[in-house]
């Protein structure tokens, strides 16, 4: 029996519509950055994950980079991460000339 990892495409479907509504709203107020729906989104899951603050981002690096730095991990640190994910995360292009080390399971 083959059973699939996720299926982006069945839960992309189950929220298509509102998701489609918020994009839409988006692109045509032209504020793309810092505009409205960021801070709604910001203020969102400052509540729901009940934390002081919130740091949203425009791709994975930046997060990566960010939470390094705010956790006092600098250069010349290891960083371990997993095998399953996408090469940069375990490349010099996140870790800024952190070690990194790769956890295979």
């Amino acid at each position: 029996m083959k059973i699939p990892f996720f299926d982006l495409k069945r839960q992309y479907l189950e929220i298509a519509d509102e998701v489609e509504k918020k994009v839409t709203e988006v692109m045509r107020s032209g504020q793309y950055i810092e505009g409205g729906a960021t801070k709604e989104l910001e203020q969102r899951l400052l509540e729901y994950i009940g934390v002081k603050h919130v740091i949203t981002c425009g791709n994975g690096t930046d997060s990566l980079r960010i939470a390094l730095h705010a956790n006092g991990i600098k250069m010349g640190d290891e960083v371990i991460t997993t095998a399953f994910s996408f090469f940069c995360h375990s490349g010099g292009d996140c870790t800024d000339g952190r070690h990194t080390g790769v956890c295979r399971y």
